[in-house]
């Protein structure tokens, strides 16, 4: 798939603009959150994987981009949201970061349920995402 120039900047935008607000949630969790937990990351990965679920049952169900502007092309909608907005508010790397951290801080239970909780939890919520759509 070729990439208009407005789809790239919009992808570019938008990836900027989830980056943001992952900084925002991830400030205001651990404001609230005073645990060797790293709940800010979980979170954002969970409401991101959730969202990526229901933008792949949208696709998957074309009746669904009735809210989408006559004009709007759906591929590129998609393209927008899932690899700008939520490409950038999601955050796997931070997650695996941390899971390492936990290790070298000898925190071995907090460090093993972190560990399984990023690999089940996101997929969880994209099927949950997938199948709230359907």
């Amino acid at each position: 798939m070729v990439m208009a120039a407005s789809e790239f900047c919009a992808v570019c935008i938008c990836g900027g603009i989830g980056a943001v607000c992952r900084f925002a949630l991830d400030g205001a969790v651990r404001r609230l959150w005073k645990h060797s937990f790293p709940l800010s990351t979980f979170i954002i990965n969970a409401l991101a994987s959730f969202a990526i679920g229901i933008i792949a049952g949208i696709a998957a169900h074309p009746r669904m981009y009735g809210f989408l502007p006559p004009a709007a092309d759906p591929a590129a909608a998609r393209m927008i949201i899932a690899t700008g907005f939520l490409g950038g508010f999601s955050t796997f790397s931070t997650a695996v970061n941390e899971t390492v951290s936990l290790a070298r801080c000898k925190k071995y239970g907090t460090c093993i349920g972190y560990f399984f909780s990023i690999a089940t939890v996101p997929v969880l919520c994209v099927a949950l995402g997938y199948f709230i759509v359907k």
